[in-house]
């Protein structure tokens, strides 16, 4: 139980709502197409049968800390989130609205590209790329939510938002080696590091106030993140496209702690010491 309590409380305040709505979904019982019915467990991690044991509302309300007019507003977010849903999914099968589509996956592609480190791997078809310590799923949704809703305005349906669930599908099925792991292979970024603690300090305190003061840092420094590395990957770019007129340099073999750059953990920089890129 304290385990998984543990666990739970290192996520911030939407993290945790998306967790609980999540879970809701998935336990629901389908009657049909649109209608659900609500039922609720205890989850194995706090079982000693390690499987899910039904519990009745109140059980479920105390175990998450949540009252009983929350999980109402919950479970009323999952109902209308499935007809989103299945409308989303029915566009999808029947091969509507692709440049809805071909856009949210551009957007992830370029955002993933910008934003992840990323790993080398054994064989060179696969791929491994994490994001910053001080990103969630939910973040990364509400972030894409919030610029497609302003350009929907300006360019029409092709930029109208998807759902988190059907977001979610989508990162799925097309970008799964894209990962927000617990342990990071990279050294992390001091900012990251110290912006991730603080996000959590000021959800744990429901400080509003201080929340959206260092969520706006944090999208300060992903926009910082991101233009260094499209002027990296723009000067590899150069060299591939023009090998006469420019030379991509990378630098290997030697010791790191003399570029302050970012390195796989266990070498000689400590964790949360290093920047989180550099351009050579």
């Amino acid at each position: 139980m304290r385990n998984w309590r543990a666990k739970r409380s290192a996520k911030r305040g939407a993290a945790k709502r998306g967790d609980i709505i999540d879970v809701l979904k998935s336990d629901a019982l389908k009657l049909d197409d649109t209608n659900f019915r609500c039922r609720t467990f205890l989850p194995s991690g706090v079982t000693t049968t390690d499987a899910l044991i039904p519990c009745c509302t109140i059980a479920f309300c105390k175990l998450y800390g949540i009252s009983s007019k929350t999980k109402s507003a919950y479970w009323n977010k999952v109902i209308a989130g499935a007809e989103i849903e299945q409308l989303e999914q029915s566009e999808l099968k029947l091969g509507r609205g692709e440049g809805r589509r071909q856009q949210t996956l551009m957007w992830m592609k370029e955002t993933f590209h910008l934003l992840c480190d990323i790993l080398p791997t054994s064989d060179y078809s696969a791929k491994n790329y994490h994001l910053p310590k001080c990103m969630s799923k939910t973040t990364i949704h509400k972030e894409y939510y919030t610029e497609f809703q302003a350009k929907m305005e300006l360019y029409g349906d092709d930029y109208k938002p998807y759902s988190r669930s059907t977001f979610a599908k989508l990162w799925l099925d097309e970008y799964s080696y894209v990962q927000i792991p617990e342990h990071n292979a990279f050294s992390v970024c001091v900012h990251c590091s110290a912006l991730h603690d603080r996000l959590i300090s000021a959800t744990k305190s429901r400080n509003k106030a201080l929340l959206k003061e260092i969520q706006l840092l944090r999208r300060h420094h992903l926009r910082f993140i991101s233009d260094e590395r499209l002027t990296y990957r723009d000067h590899q770019r150069l060299a591939r496209d023009f090998p006469d007129l420019y030379v991509c340099l990378t630098v290997d073999g030697m010791d790191q702690a003399k570029l302050r750059s970012p390195h796989f953990a266990g070498g000689a920089i400590p964790k949360g010491a290093t920047p989180c890129c550099i351009i050579v």
